[in-house]
């Protein structure tokens, strides 16, 4: 239930993310939400059956969702870098075929 809980939060704070963090028109709606709550759970499982942290310690809840926001600031940077110069490039090989 714990894990449950985390990634809820998590997906949470990737949306407001999406809102403060610049370049939000060069990639989807749901891409820092999910990457925040997949990695949430992802360092959740870690620590829980590696580190042997349990649900009710502080630190889990901590790093996990640290570690998802963390991610979610980077993801929007290097999807809001190479979009513009993707569709750019798929743009001008469109315009140059012939009909």
């Amino acid at each position: 239930m714990g894990l449950l809980v985390a990634m809820v939060i998590a997906a949470s704070l990737g949306w407001i993310l999406r809102y403060i963090l610049p370049n939000r028109e060069t990639y989807g709606v749901a891409l820092t939400a999910g990457v925040c709550a997949a990695v949430t759970g992802l360092v959740w499982s870690g620590l829980l059956f590696w580190a042997d942290m349990y649900s009710e310690q502080a630190g889990i809840w901590l790093i996990s969702i640290g570690a998802g926001a963390v991610v979610a600031l980077i993801v929007p940077f290097l999807a809001g870098a190479r979009r513009p110069k993707r569709d750019a490039r798929l743009l001008e090989e469109l315009m140059n075929q012939p009909i």
